[in-house]
């Protein structure tokens, strides 16, 4: 099988490796949907199963779902390194791992992208069929894709609003370039967020400011809105906690651009490791920002969250107002 999946994937190196670990689970979700939806003169799922009739793929089904069953269904040890770690940062839980990696190995290996070209979906559908490819309840995977789930919200997850007439593969796609591929890599997740959010280096800062005040109020709040002018301070806070120092990159799209990057960063960033900077930030509390809204930005971050702006009209809002 390794040698008949070679020229459906795109990776070139390594990739003998990526499939002894994941082809019995490929088969089991391929099998699972063309229980339902025949995949008759489909050139990638022959190359799969060329060889089983009608009959043996039944077979070959009932054999999958018994080794995952017991446990015996591996994936890649990267992919799933970078799972473990994303759930625990995020708070997903199983269900919603097993979905996000069954997502990832559909943008990233084209046998299985090939198969499922096949697979008509629209808005209603989806739900169901990725439900039955992966043995959870409809609403589970409704849950963990509806525009309120923690995929979604953190941008990692971007659904299609109308996929009347998508294939399955085409139904979603992913907030960050090349994600997918990065997860089969052995990279720092961040790393995939610097379009949006990157690391500011603050080696060499000196003492100038006395942050005691600051240092309380986070202790107390780990996820406390602080607004202040002196960027200086930000870089002297992460430097006394032994954090990392993220600053929410500028973006000409602005507004929403810049809050799905602030929703990322809490969703994706180790909240007890790393501080959030945000400079001019008029284009997110200004007067056309709804308050709920501007609740909703200081109540649902996890990470501490320096806000930095000359004047605000809005700073009773923040837990702590500097300078």
């Amino acid at each position: 099988m390794i040698k008949r999946l070679k020229k459906y994937t795109h990776y070139e190196k390594g990739i003998e490796k990526m499939l002894n670990k994941m082809d019995e689970k490929i088969k089991l979700w391929v099998l699972r949907a063309n229980a339902c939806d025949s995949f008759e003169n489909n050139s990638a799922f022959d190359a799969l199963f060329g060889d089983f009739c009608k009959n043996a793929l039944g077979d070959e089904l009932k054999r999958l779902e018994e080794c995952e069953k017991n446990g015996k269904i591996a994936t890649n040890e990267v992919l799933e390194k970078n799972l473990k770690y994303l759930s625990l940062v995020m708070g997903l839980n199983d269900d919603e791992k097993k979905i996000l990696e069954f997502l990832i190995c559909l943008k990233s290996i084209s046998v299985l992208n090939d198969i499922f070209r096949d697979l008509a979906v629209n808005s209603f559908s989806c739900f169901s069929k990725i439900a039955m490819i992966l043995a959870l309840s409809k609403d589970c995977v409704k849950a963990a894709l509806s525009y309120r789930s923690k995929l979604v919200k953190s941008g990692i997850i971007e659904l299609y609003k109308d996929c009347s007439n998508f294939d399955l593969a085409h139904a979603f796609d992913f907030g960050f370039e090349h994600f997918a591929f990065i997860m089969f890599e052995n990279s720092r997740l961040e790393d995939m967020t610097n379009e949006s959010i990157r690391q500011i280096d603050y080696a060499g800062i000196k003492t100038t400011t006395n942050v005691d005040e600051i240092l309380a109020l986070i202790a107390k709040k780990p996820n406390a809105n602080i607004l202040l002018k002196n960027k200086e301070i930000c870089k002297q806070v992460a430097n006394e906690l032994g954090s990392r120092l993220y600053e929410l990159v500028y973006s000409s799209n602005r507004f929403y651009r810049r809050l799905d990057a602030f929703f990322a960063a809490n969703a994706l960033l180790d909240s007890k490791n790393s501080v959030l900077m945000i400079d001019e930030i008029d284009d997110i509390f200004n007067e056309k920002t709804p308050k709920a809204l501007i609740k909703r930005i200081l109540s649902e971050n996890t990470l501490p969250t320096f806000w930095v702006s000359d004047e605000c009209e809005f700073s009773k809002y923040f837990d702590m107002v500097v300078g």
